[in-house]
């Protein structure tokens, strides 16, 4: 089984953006001989991040990463793309938990820290692996999701490509299809975090300057499926 590792969160990004790339179908070949290869619906999920420079007490975090990032898989947070549902209800609600949400006992880890914030919404149909449609129950948050924004089910990530409400039920149509069978009952998280790898990991290493400064360049990042996850 791989090896899954949280992107650190001394590393801060200072922003992403997702889409859906969309699989390859092969296309014919014209007379001079070029290949029109064009992308179809249900291609993985890429993400493009950026960084914050980084200074010297945090700089080991960035020479592990520059070690670790060649071929292994990240959990990317998402929260820094407009992508991910917001609200000034989300915000209040975060900052009720700035060290993080604690155990039922009211006890956070031995680190001082609980579990971190996570919005969700209630799956009310369920959805079958390939299927694109999905309902939500957005009671505890009405009306974040819109076209365009990101949303999680069982640790895939999805993008709203049309969305109509009923009250605070949406129906959503999104892409890529489910990798998974969904339940009605399970939760949808509006905060989501992707299960990745980088496709150029060497673009992230910069020289660090004399001032044990590091300013990383931008990854590229492809969704990694895999089965022991969703």
């Amino acid at each position: 089984m791989a090896t899954y590792y949280d992107w650190p969160a001394a590393v801060k990004l200072n922003g992403v953006v997702v889409w859906s790339s969309g699989a390859f179908e092969q296309g014919r070949l014209s007379f001079a001989e070029v290949d029109n290869t064009y992308r179809v619906p249900g291609g993985r999920i890429m993400a493009k991040a950026t960084f914050a420079r980084i200074g010297p007490e945090t700089l080991n975090w960035y020479h592990w990463l520059c070690g670790v990032l060649k071929g292994n898989i990240f959990r990317l947070p998402l929260d820094k793309s407009g992508q991910v549902a917001t609200s000034a209800a989300m915000t209040a609600a975060a900052a009720t938990y700035a060290t993080g949400i604690p155990f039922s006992n009211n006890q956070p880890f031995s680190t001082g820290y609980g579990f971190q914030f996570q919005p969700t919404a209630d799956v009310v149909s369920t959805v079958l692996e390939g299927e694109t449609t999905v309902t939500l129950d957005l009671v505890r948050w009405p009306g974040v999701l819109t076209l365009g924004k990101l949303f999680g089910l069982g640790y895939g990530v999805y993008h709203v490509q049309e969305i109509e409400y009923d009250g605070t039920i949406a129906t959503i149509t999104f892409d890529p299809p489910a990798r998974r069978d969904i339940l009605a009952g399970e939760l949808a998280e509006l905060r989501p975090t992707l299960f990745c790898k980088a496709t150029n990991p060497d673009a992230f290493i910069e020289a660090v300057q004399y001032a044990r400064i590091a300013s990383p360049g931008s990854l590229t990042l492809r969704e990694v499926v895999d089965a022991n996850l969703l």
